[in-house]
């Protein structure tokens, strides 16, 4: 049972695109009318429930949540006062139709491509003769639109691909560039230093020359310190001992006492 104010007008089957559409209505509040003895009249939000192509199925109730939740996006142009929303490809952006068929169309509560190519079996005779094929080919221009799509789409991903591709190309070229560099050099290096030539461990380490001259030294205890005593130590003289002549043994025990202060 309808309530006040709500009416509706019933035909034919369902189609697949139900719209709703917003808008304010002045309705009579029974109530206050027959309280003040005279009509008095509120304004409702109002949502039509339109199946494109049935005129003749109408209807139009108080909106409710249900309706808010089912449109959201008509409800919020409806709110902010734009006009209503639509989903799909407006008639006049198809190349086929001319300004009559847009007219009769529109008039018939068909919007979109998309609602025409919805159009149910009883909804399509309200066209007229060749109302069926129109429908037809409204399916067909909007498959050959997704396959046009899809194929864009597979066209870009394979562009993308290539693209990676030769960035990837280009980073093992300059990665083989920098190992034959580095190949060389070591092999000029290897050539310098001679075919004998081995790299010691720690040979241009401080902490391990520390402990390699000081060999009580573990790592923990090789500190500033460490490093400033090896710094401090006289270097000693590697000039070479020979026998000494008869000549030299006056001076040979001074000599030998302050090698003995060196060594202490």
């Amino acid at each position: 049972m309808l309530g006040n104010a709500e009416y509706s007008r019933t035909y034919g089957a369902p189609a697949n695109h139900v719209r709703g559409e917003f808008f304010m209505d002045t309705v009579r509040d029974t109530r206050a009318s027959l309280d003040a003895g005279r009509d008095i009249f509120i304004e409702r939000e109002r949502v039509r429930i339109i199946i494109p192509g049935m005129i003749a199925s109408v209807l139009v109730k108080e909106v409710t949540d249900e309706h808010r939740e089912r449109w959201p996006e008509q409800y919020r142009a409806f709110k902010a006062g734009h006009d209503a929303v639509l989903n799909g490809t407006p008639l006049e952006e198809w190349p086929i139709l001319n300004k009559a068929m847009i007219a009769e169309l529109k008039h018939l509560q068909i919007r979109t491509v998309e609602e025409l190519a919805g159009l149910s079996d009883v909804a399509v005779q309200g066209i007229g003769m060749g109302g069926q094929m129109l429908r037809d080919r409204a399916r067909g221009w909007l498959d050959e639109a997704q396959a046009e799509a899809f194929t864009s789409k597979m066209v870009h991903e394979n562009d993308l691909l290539r693209s990676e591709v030769a960035s990837l190309k280009t980073q093992v070229e300059e990665l083989s560039r920098h190992l034959v560099a580095l190949s060389t050099r070591v092999g000029e290096r290897e050539a310098r230093m001679g075919g004998f030539a081995t790299l010691v461990p720690g040979e241009e380490d401080p902490v391990e020359l520390a402990k390699a001259r000081l060999p009580g030294l573990s790592g923990a205890k090789v500190t500033r310190s460490a490093l400033d005593a090896i710094a401090a130590r006289p270097i000693r003289s590697h000039r070479s001992r020979h026998r000494q002549d008869p000549a030299d043994t006056e001076t040979a025990p001074e000599e030998a006492a302050v090698e003995d202060e060196e060594a202490a």
